[in-house]
């Protein structure tokens, strides 16, 4: 098939139009994987969005159990109207003896392993009862709780604060009441003393999945600021000391104390960039944030573009070199264009035969010499580079099990790779020719073949042919091998192939039989120009350049047969058939 007219008319017009190409197809490789890289961002940043999401409302639920909890153990006494009325007759020192260690014990009950403290206050606001041991003296906040506790029978959460030894202390204030005389009677205040660091320091500082950055934060509103009732992760500071102006919007704790919930792509604390959910705790003055800095949610991100920079690199230099490739073969296909020109004026002139010959002739050669270079180049360079963007991939997807799996695939995607550019440098050039002879090179092609094949030699063995051949008939020969198979495999549907080689009075005959579909040979040589096809011009050329000849037979369902006679050049041994070289 032909090229434009236009691409033979100037070289600096070729270059032109080259270059054309290879800009368009750098411009799409490039725009395909910058589309490719947007798209797994956008993904990976969906899945960060989504655990991050799983994860607060895990810790909200945790949150709001944990509160429900001490609710329930402030009903245990709250709803208990015998031990209000035993731990009224001892405030009033009528009880029985023995009455304050069954209240001491009812207590240490209480307790469990879930309080710091319990402390028993009667309703002058005096602390009479402490587990365990001495009790700390009350604050003027717990204080005011525990009257209007006294006043209006409620059970009141005393938020994080600070005890009178400054350390972070969370109160439950409980009421204890019976009725008497058909009035409720309030006889004085269990307060449970909660220590965070006990469990709700450890639910925000746990996280399911490892991470580097991740951090759960518990605030509360305080006017116009935010106050962070947590440990932090990366300050030293205490819980209750930092605070955050409510101007600071872009963080995502202060956009949780204005009522927000959902994905905040802002600042946090230590003005580092991050990915946060925010949630409000129900029933609480709490807000929760679960962030993430956005340098390890690229992490993978940027690791993939990584991958995806070497897959564009490696199909820009592919590109590149098929370029490259056409424009060093221009004067092959020149050659090729002029042989067509005079092989259909050898049609009306037979003194032109010699001419064509010639220039089939270095057709042939340019040929043979370009597909050696390009073999050459294919396997020392290409196929180098490939190696190492292997071994480099196969590096990348031992440090990362997350994506580990994604790397084995293109790990699998590349041997494929390196398996085509080897078979194509095997196609153009085939090093076992040059390396072990015609023997070898024919006996592996036809191995290759057997594969799909059952294929009969005559003689078993070939052995002693190369000998027989110059160099450039050795490459005849053997392209003629590989035309016929290859026509074999896409054209002729058979099951078997039979081979046969004999020497007879200085010449070799080689025949390649199939029991395929064949075909009407007469038609075939009637069609005109490129419909004929090559393949089989091709063959015939090549049996004329080594001074022999190609003969074919086809009937359609009858199978094709092919045979090329080629004189000997350099005669090592004498006459006879080719099982006796093999003996």
């Amino acid at each position: 098939m032909g090229l434009p007219g236009d691409l033979t008319s100037s070289p600096w017009k070729i270059i032109g139009n080259l270059l054309l190409i290879f800009a368009l197809l750098s411009g799409g490789i490039l725009g395909l994987g910058y589309w490719y890289y947007e798209r797994q961002k956008a993904h990976f940043h969906r899945e960060t969005e989504a655990q991050l999401t799983a994860i607060a409302n895990l810790k909200v639920n945790q949150i709001v159990a944990w509160r429900q909890e001490r609710m329930h153990d402030a009903m245990l006494v709250s709803d208990d109207p015998i031990f209000a009325y035993e731990v009224q007759e001892w405030f009033d020192g009528i009880a029985p003896s023995g009455r304050k260690e069954k209240i001491l014990q009812r207590m240490q009950g209480l307790r469990q392993n879930m309080y710091e403290g319990i402390r028993l206050v009667d309703a002058q606001g005096t602390v009479r009862l402490a587990v365990p041991g001495a009790s700390h003296a009350m604050t003027s906040l717990i204080k005011d709780v525990v009257f209007d506790a006294l006043a209006s029978g409620k059970v009141f959460f005393i938020d994080l604060h600070r005890s009178p030894n400054n350390e972070i202390r969370f109160d439950l204030v409980v009421p204890m009441q019976f009725s008497q005389n058909g009035q409720e009677k309030r006889v004085g205040i269990i307060i449970y003393q909660v220590n965070p660091q006990l469990f709700l320091d450890p639910l925000l500082q746990s996280w399911p999945v490892p991470s580097e950055t991740a951090e759960i934060n518990l605030v509360r509103r305080e006017g116009n600021e935010v106050v962070f009732l947590n440990e932090l992760r990366f300050r030293q500071d205490p819980s209750l000391t930092l605070r955050l102006s409510l101007s600071r919007s872009k963080d995502p704790a202060v956009k949780a104390a204005l009522g927000y919930e959902g994905i905040v792509w802002g600042v946090d604390y230590r003005d580092i960039p991050v990915v946060a959910v925010t949630r409000v705790i129900p029933r609480s003055p709490w807000f929760l944030t679960a962030k993430m800095d956005v340098s390890e949610v690229d992490a993978p991100i940027r690791e993939r573009f990584q991958l995806v920079a070497f897959l564009l690199i490696a199909l820009i230099a592919a590109s590149g070199s098929g370029l490259a490739y056409f424009w060093r073969n221009r004067d092959a296909y020149f050659y090729r264009q002029q042989f067509e020109t005079q092989q259909e004026k050898e049609k009306a002139l037979k003194e032109s035969e010699a001419q064509l010959r010639f220039l089939s002739s270095q057709l042939m050669i340019v040929q043979e010499q370009e597909r050696r270079r390009i073999s050459k180049e294919l396997h020392d360079e290409l196929g180098q580079a490939l190696m190492f963007l292997k071994f480099q991939l196969d590096r990348l997807s031992k440090e990362k099990r997350k994506t580990r799996a994604e790397f084995h695939s293109l790990l699998r995607y590349l041997d494929g790779m390196i398996e085509n550019v080897r078979r194509l440098s095997w196609d153009l050039s085939p090093a076992c020719l040059e390396q072990f002879g015609l023997a070898t090179a024919v006996k592996n092609l036809l191995e290759e073949f057997g594969e799909h094949f059952e294929i009969r030699w005559t003689p078993d063995e070939i052995k002693g042919i190369d000998q027989l051949f110059s160099p450039l008939a050795q490459v005849n020969i053997y392209r003629i091998f590989q035309e016929c198979l290859t026509n074999i495999g896409r054209h002729a549907q058979a099951s078997q192939i039979s081979v046969n080689l004999q020497q007879q009075e200085g010449q070799v005959i080689f025949s390649v039989a199939d029991n395929g579909k064949g075909f009407d040979l007469a038609e075939v040589w009637e069609r005109a120009g490129r419909q004929r096809g090559i393949g089989l011009a091709a063959m015939q050329e090549r049996a004329r350049l080594t001074g022999g000849f190609l003969e074919i037979w086809s009937q359609p369902g009858a199978g094709t047969k092919i045979s090329f006679t080629i004189p000997v050049e350099h005669i090592g041994v004498s006459n006879g058939t080719l099982s006796n070289l093999a003996g």
